[in-house]
């Protein structure tokens, strides 16, 4: 009779102990399928449409485009170059180059994170990203199917950057200046304890990252001053 008790005692523990586990996940899981959500009201012109905006022509000539290579570091958005008022928005602010490096920065942020990281994700890419542009990154997330694929299969995603991102297109465009930058990456998913191990990247792909950034002057979110608007990845073959 007591052994009996016994087993039942430890059946209620296991029981309820798998019960909450489970809670427990899908809870976590329903936050994070929440934060993933795109916003209701950041619908509008397909991505594609908004990065062929017509940006105003580029007049300046041989000499101040050099000029850009060797400006800036300005700090808190004072300061000029030649004839140019780095503080006015719809001038550019820093160096192709430094354009480059921190889309390079943007990029490797968000495309590498383990399931768990996404509970905080948000708060960790908003330095980044305007709303429309997270709006963007996570209809990727979910289009693209990396949540699913990395909770299914207990992945992590890490990513390469294979070059330096290139500069397509920059001007003036709603009174900011703005870039189109593209970025060649190779996402793989990744076995945590295997995760220095190339060789362990089992599934892999190569993705071209087009991003159009945009100067800003909300220095509290946006420390550098500049954002992600807009963003869409495709197969890069």
């Amino acid at each position: 009779m007591r052994f009996s008790f016994i087993v039942l005692v430890m059946l209620f523990l296991f029981t309820f102990s798998a019960e909450t586990s489970y809670a427990q996940e899908t809870g976590t899981f329903s936050k994070i399928k929440g934060w993933l959500t795109p916003e209701q009201d950041m619908e509008g012109p397909l991505p594609s449409e908004t990065l062929k905006a017509p940006f105003a022509k580029n007049t300046q000539n041989a000499g101040s485009q050099n000029a850009l290579m060797t400006i800036y570091e300005a700090e808190n958005g004072s300061g000029q170059s030649g004839d140019k008022d780095i503080r006015s928005l719809d001038n550019p602010h820093r160096n192709p180059e430094q354009i480059a490096v921190w889309a390079n920065e943007a990029a490797s942020e968000s495309l590498n994170f383990s399931f768990s990281d996404l509970q905080t994700f948000g708060s960790v890419l908003r330095p980044y990203f305007s709303d429309r542009g997270m709006s963007d990154f996570k209809k990727f997330l979910g289009q693209a199917d990396i949540v699913t694929i990395m909770r299914n299969n207990n992945k992590e995603l890490t990513s390469y950057i294979e070059s330096l991102p290139a500069i397509t297109k920059k001007g003036v465009s709603d009174g900011k200046y703005k870039w189109i930058v593209e970025i060649p990456v190779m996402i793989s998913y990744t076995d945590p304890e295997e995760k220095m191990n190339k060789a362990a990247r089992n599934q892999s792909q190569k993705l071209l990252v087009t991003t159009q950034l945009s100067r800003t002057s909300n220095l509290k979110r946006h420390p550098e001053g500049i954002m992600i608007e807009r963003w869409v990845a495709k197969a890069n073959k």
